[in-house]
């Protein structure tokens, strides 16, 4: 675990020192790390496929068993060579890229703006003034991580899931009878003999919530004490704009990212769907798709909130992810308690899957919920904000 973690910790370097863009980084790698643990998954379980598991890293981090074998040194080896030419690749292109020397680059946006063919419609959406565009510049500072995290929900996730189903061998389609029924419930529940369980297992059960989190948490994070940290907020709020505009602007930046994420899941276990031929119903995946990206907004808003409190990126992320770690494991084993069941409905995660939305359909009081407590959030992100003595210095 700790080879691996290494792998791809210089792997976003090597990206990040030829990009010089932390966004693309942080996003390409997610997006391989995603790809590989679900390839490393999916393709032992399909007759003939069984070598290609090991054209992606996380094969090397789980292919030999190391709980009951002990260490691979093949493997091993392999991940720290691959690590030492991902540290010389970065050390390559710092050395060899010019290097940005200002605190803001040219966002999409600007560049959309430059183009007679697209000025006017971007001015238009934009506003008249340079802070109207806060949501905009936000939205566009954070396009890469939201693309790839979306890519790999809709192709991986999505499209590929539903005809790797119909590949698995019959043997394996009762394997999930065999895991502990607790084990089964940190995954989100669901089984292989319905593709509705299958999806909800691989797809629905713990990855979807994390991509969306991933987009909603970090821009949450990064809105209001990123600016502080790059001392632009002093910049941001010279101009005619209230601390509550800049906060409910860079909402909508989050918003906005985490429907991306939550559209790119429908249509991907949409077409997986037809692809494959499973039947699934699209209404049932629509329903899904809206409660995962509902419950990511919940923890991007509670980031939002923590950033506004105490200005901190570091706290505001690692907050939002230990309160979604907590929630998660609370909602999967209180209702192996006949006394604490109750207490599950305390966590967001009870309001997401809870109602089996894949086979049942929209539970539309549970999406009020999570929609009424991201807004109550997002209220208290404005309030803290507002009362706050904000940090001069990085």
């Amino acid at each position: 675990m700790f080879v691996i973690s290494i792998f791809f910790g210089l792997l976003a370097l090597a990206i990040g020192a030829w990009t010089g863009r932390s966004g693309v980084a942080a996003g390409v790698t997610a997006g391989i790390m995603f790809v590989s643990f679900v390839a490393a998954g999916l393709f032992p379980m399909v007759e003939g496929w069984e070598d290609v598991a090991k054209a992606f890293p996380w094969y090397y981090f789980t292919g030999s068993d190391p709980v009951l074998n002990g260490i691979n040194w093949g493997h091993i080896g392999l991940l720290v060579g691959a690590s030492a030419v991902f540290a010389v690749v970065a050390v390559i292109g710092v050395n060899r890229r010019d290097l940005k020397d200002r605190t803001v680059g040219v966002t999409l946006a600007d560049r959309l703006r430059s183009n007679p063919m697209t000025h006017t419609v971007v001015d238009r959406l934009a506003g008249s003034t340079r802070v109207s565009r806060i949501w905009i510049k936000t939205a566009s500072n954070y396009q890469g991580l939201v693309f790839v995290t979306a890519a790999v929900m809709f192709f991986v996730m999505g499209v590929l899931i539903g005809p790797t189903y119909t590949l698995i061998n019959d043997a394996l389609v009762g394997f999930t009878d065999e895991f502990p029924e607790a084990l089964l419930a940190v995954f989100g529940g669901g089984d292989m003999s319905t593709a509705e369980g299958f999806y909800q297992l691989e797809t629905f059960g713990m990855m979807a919530p994390t991509a969306v989190m991933i987009v909603t948490v970090i821009i949450g994070a990064r809105a209001l004490a990123g600016e502080e940290q790059r001392r632009t907020m002093g910049l941001l709020l010279a101009n005619p704009v209230s601390r509550s505009t800049v906060v409910l602007e860079k909402t909508i930046a989050m918003v906005l990212a985490g429907f991306v994420v939550g559209i790119a899941t429908f249509a991907g276990v949409a077409a997986g769907s037809l692809v494959g031929g499973l039947g699934m119903n699209m209404g049932n995946i629509a329903a899904t798709s809206l409660l995962v990206t509902l419950v990511g907004l919940v923890f991007g808003a509670l980031a939002l909130a923590l950033s506004a409190a105490l200005g901190l990126v570091r706290v505001a992320i690692f907050g939002a992810i230990g309160a979604a770690l907590a929630f998660h494991l609370l909602n999967a084993f209180l209702p192996f308690n006949d006394s604490l069941e109750g207490f599950a409905r305390l966590t967001p995660f009870y309001y997401y899957l809870t109602s089996d939305p894949l086979n049942n359909g929209m539970h539309w009081g549970h999406g009020a919920i999570l929609a009424g407590l991201t807004v109550l959030l997002i209220a208290l992100a404005v309030w803290l904000f507002s009362r706050r003595d904000l940090r001069q210095t990085g």
